[in-house]
């Protein structure tokens, strides 16, 4: 959270919604300040946070998924999202992608 709270205090306007499942529109978009390696770090927290968050969820912690998983076709759903499992684990693994591709910034 130290993250966040510093990048509050560089931000014009803030916004969070935290929660997927009720997403809340962000009246005011941040206009921040941030060098180069800041706006990397950024990046690279809320691409590992996203996908984290993702599969933090109950649902893939459940012993009935495997049983799930192993049915014809699948479904995905979180909140009012929904997809394919293909996709859905494609999705997965390009938003890793992206993560390990994001510069790693020393402090």
């Amino acid at each position: 959270m130290a993250f966040m709270e510093q990048l509050e205090t560089k931000a014009d306007a803030f916004g969070f919604s935290g929660e997927f499942d009720r997403p809340r529109w962000i009246t005011g978009f941040p206009c921040v300040k941030l060098s180069n390696t800041e706006a990397q770090t950024l990046m690279r927290y809320a691409a590992k946070a996203h996908v984290d968050y993702l599969l933090s969820r109950s649902w893939f912690n459940r012993v009935w998924v495997v049983q799930v998983i192993l049915a014809a076709e699948i479904i995905v759903s979180c909140g009012r999202a929904s997809m394919g499992w293909t996709k859905f684990a494609r999705a997965v693994e390009v938003l890793r992608g992206a993560y390990r591709n994001i510069a790693v910034v020393e402090e």
